[in-house]
């Protein structure tokens, strides 16, 4: 043997020794990661054991085999325990695997691996059009979607779908896994929901045209039948069901405009207080035995963002404060501007020399479900529809007394706008 057979040969020797060096790392990450499914196996079950090979050299073997057979059997048991229904296709929309919620749904079609999803699970033979994994796969993006729950042929609810690619190595999409979950019951429920407020509306709609119509005529009639008296103590007499009358219309108008204003029909602009002040003046000045003073204090002009409901935020105010005090009240509105944590704020208040407020009822005067004493009567609306407005201006409402610390002097309402 010459020189060049011997080098052959130490190379040879070399080599050999370098890969004994590898596949004896490579045992060594095996029997690791060996370690490490059985640990974690014994944690998921409860400390149940697993007989692992004792030999080293059959260790060497079978601890590849074992790793992925203990990873395949704690990945599916993972997988089975999720109560949603999940599937795996390939790019093919066959199914590659699925849970064992997903073959609860479609046991008419076990085993379900091997068919296309869209005969699996909707008995079609192309794919829904509708369908998130296909979209999933075709844009390579996460996708959800609402759509039909069917079995044997014939939908029997809703499921919602989260569809997300699967992607190789090379970042190429390969698949999709789907997530499903029964949402046929909340569908139930969201229907109701709308056929509910589909009623609500037609009931607003009724007493807007209707109740109201026959309120007006019936309005009309009384006021013609007390132009034809003469006793004072007679015209009383009409002057209630005319009261009446006219606070049920106000009532209905303000149904109206809360469901117009929660289904967002008053478009905000720039409003002017003062001129919205003026108007409420003009329209309550002229109530008998009622002085109605409007006080700008030098204010000048002070713009807000609202909508045409301004006026009906201080025009219930002055209402309720006709309403609720006697003969020979003096009701004052006054404006003035105001800097709060930095910023510029219209202040409107509007007060009265009536009975008051008393403590314990200044929170809730602006709850429409108040009811129940001589205080409350009459306000739950009109007054919730003033912090409906002013709350959905980014202002705020309150009530205080108008002499402080003795609510028998009366009642002060304030409102605070941003300036716009």
């Amino acid at each position: 043997m010459g020189p060049e057979s011997g080098v052959t040969g130490k190379r040879d020797e070399d080599k050999s020794r370098e890969e004994l060096f590898e596949e004896l790392a490579q045992l060594r990450e095996e029997r690791v990661a060996l370690r490490e499914i059985i640990a974690g196996y014994e944690a998921y079950t409860g400390g149940d054991r697993l007989a692992a090979p004792r030999d080293s050299q059959d260790c060497g073997h079978r601890a590849a085999g074992n790793t992925l057979n203990l990873s395949e059997r704690f990945l599916k048991d993972m997988f089975d325990s999720i109560t949603d229904a999940i599937s795996v296709i390939n790019r093919d929309m066959y199914i590659v695997r699925v849970n064992r919620t997903m073959g609860i749904w479609h046991q008419d079609m076990m085993p379900l691996v091997g068919k296309k999803c869209y005969y699996a699970y909707h008995n079609r033979n192309e794919p829904c059009e509708w369908c998130p994994c296909k979209v999933a796969i075709a844009e390579g993006t996460p996708w959800t979607g609402i759509v039909p729950r069917d079995v044997a042929g014939r939908t029997v609810g809703w499921q919602e779908v989260f569809a997300f690619p699967l992607r190789d190595d090379g970042g190429a999409v390969v698949g999709a896994v789907s997530y499903a979950r029964d949402i046929t019951e909340r569908r139930h429920a969201e229907e109701a929901m709308k056929e509910a407020k589909a009623q609500a509306e037609l009931y607003v709609d009724l007493m807007s045209h209707d109740i109201n119509n026959m309120h007006q005529i019936s309005l009309g009639y009384l006021e013609l039948a007390r132009n034809e008296l003469t006793d004072e103590r007679l015209r009383e007499y009409v002057d209630r069901p005319i009261e009446v009358l006219r606070r049920c219309a106000r009532l209905i108008q303000n149904v109206r405009k809360l469901q117009r204003l929660r289904d967002g029909e008053f478009l905000p602009g720039i409003v002017e207080i003062t001129d919205v002040l003026r108007d409420v003046q003009r329209e309550y000045g002229a109530v008998p035995h009622k002085t109605i003073q409007l006080h700008l204090d030098g204010a000048g002009p002070c713009p807000v963002v609202a909508n045409e409901l301004l006026y009906d935020v201080f025009a219930n105010l002055v209402s309720n404060a006709i309403k609720h005090t006697g003969s020979r009240t003096d009701i004052n509105i006054g404006l003035g501007r105001v800097e709060r944590d930095g910023r510029q704020f219209c202040r409107v208040t509007v007060d009265d020399n009536g009975p008051g407020i008393p403590d314990g009822f200044k929170a809730l005067v602006f709850n429409r479900m108040l009811k129940g004493t001589q205080i409350a009567k009459g306000m739950g609306l009109g007054l919730y529809l003033v912090k409906s407005l002013v709350e959905s201006y980014g202002g705020m409402v309150w009530v205080e007394d108008r002499v402080p610390g003795d609510y028998s002097q009366g009642a002060k309402f304030v409102v605070m706008l941003p300036v716009a």
